[in-house]
């Protein structure tokens, strides 16, 4: 029965991380191959959120998960990402002027200094995963990577030692057991 738990708890570990290796294993091969495009995931974007402006809508050190889509589909109220110099800025579309949009953060006072032309859109915003961005920055540290390999591999010894403990005491009972019968054989004979 404990095996089955065991065995099963390697499964649920596998379902969990199978997911992440693949779409982290995708998105940094994309960006490997097209260095000049964000990449995706079925059309989708992960972005790590790096400032306030767009808080309480979107806070600091979530992730925001943009979709691709068309331009005339964007209206006015929706939050967008776009390229801005060498990053990605998500703000709300307050209004569109001659093919261009005019974006402000929720948070800042005024709108953004220059237009936004669709060629530099990303994608708009579908949904936040709340504080998922501040652990995924801490796996870009040095000490990120260390504990990201280090726990499994601890927790596989763990595991191994807890099993082979296990297994010497199930050998031992069995042992025991054994040297009972012996001794209650012994005893039959010398009655006899």
């Amino acid at each position: 029965m404990k095996q089955r738990k065991a065995n099963m708890l390697g499964i649920i570990i596998i379902i969990i991380f199978l997911p992440i290796l693949i779409v982290n294993t995708t998105l940094i091969v994309k960006s490997y191959i097209h260095k000049d495009r964000i990449p995706d995931i079925f059309g989708f974007k992960p972005f790590i959120v790096l400032s306030g402006s767009m808080e309480p809508t979107i806070k600091t050190g979530d992730i925001a998960i943009i979709k691709n889509a068309k331009k005339e589909v964007l209206k006015e109220g929706d939050i967008i990402a776009f390229r801005s110099g060498t990053s990605v800025v998500t703000h709300r579309i307050i209004e569109i002027k001659e093919d261009k949009f005019i974006t402000k953060g929720d948070n800042n006072n005024t709108e953004d200094r220059f237009p936004v032309e669709y060629k530099d859109i990303e994608g708009v915003f579908i949904k936040r995963i709340p504080k998922l961005g501040n652990f995924a920055m801490f796996l870009q540290t040095t000490l990120g990577v260390i504990v990201f390999i280090s726990i499994p591999f601890v927790l596989f010894i763990l595991t191994d030692v807890y099993q082979r403990k296990k297994e010497r005491k199930t050998q031992e009972q069995k042992y025991k057991q054994l040297e009972n019968e012996i001794k209650e054989l012994k005893k039959e004979k010398i009655a006899k």
